[in-house]
């Protein structure tokens, strides 16, 4: 339990409270002229694990329960945004040392997630299929929505390759593609982006991995993003 019972009730009027907080910092970045947020959130990953899962039906939790809670909770404070400003969710899936915490397919929360999830992008680790899946639940995505590919790892110094990237992209285009009969290629590839898969060092060991690897990971992206979307007008978020 992360409140006091005897000031809350129950999760909505936390959650409600932390919505207020949570707006009045965004309005103050925003008035700072800050316009593109990303907020870090690890709840929807740990609902694709089925280690978690199993342990959150054990102590009476249900899944599908906790995940309209977490749409709802996460849109109480993205509502009334302004219409300049972009807000993102990473899905994080723990970054530690080079280990993570949560794996699973985004398929079990992809549907509500991608649909009912009131931000403008989604940044989504996709640098260990085994871990994360295939890029089907992407069918889900509707047409106002962005996807950041979290392709490259930062977990290891291991470095991807060109090739390796256009075909992720590739296969995640016609995964959406496949959702929308009549959403054209174009239209999908320019629903996506690259990255990594998260930051260097989410805390202070940081990763196994160089400050000459990290440069050499940012360069492939940029090599990799004016590569993928040369027949298209390379918008300002295919490197993010």
């Amino acid at each position: 339990m992360t409140y006091d019972k005897t000031v809350y009730n129950n999760d909505d009027e936390y959650f409600r409270d932390l919505a207020i907080a949570y707006r009045a910092e965004i309005m103050e970045l925003y008035d700072l002229g800050c316009r593109n947020i990303q907020i870090d959130n690890p709840s929807f990953c740990f609902l694709c694990d089925e280690g978690m899962i199993a342990s959150m039906e054990k102590a009476g939790q249900d899944p599908e329960v906790l995940l309209d809670s977490y749409i709802r909770a996460t849109n109480m404070y993205t509502a009334d945004r302004p219409d300049d400003l972009t807000i993102g969710v990473h899905m994080c899936r723990g970054n530690f040392r080079g280990k993570h915490f949560a794996e699973g397919s985004y398929a079990r929360v992809a549907q509500k997630m991608f649909n009912e999830l009131d931000v403008d992008v989604f940044y989504l680790e996709y640098d260990d299929v085994t871990r994360v899946g295939d890029f089907t639940p992407l069918k889900h995505l509707p047409r106002n929505k962005v996807a950041v590919l979290g392709l490259v790892t930062t977990k290891k110094a291991e470095l991807e390759t060109v090739e390796q990237l256009e075909a992720q992209v590739n296969q995640a285009v016609k995964a959406i593609c496949e959702g929308s009969k009549d959403r054209t290629r174009e239209e999908a590839l320019n629903q996506l982006c690259i990255s990594t898969q998260c930051g260097f060092a989410s805390e202070w060991h940081g990763n196994p991995i160089t400050e000459e690897d990290q440069q050499k990971k940012l360069e492939l992206l940029v090599k990799a993003a004016k590569h993928i979307w040369r027949e298209t007008d390379l918008h300002d978020s295919e490197v993010i």
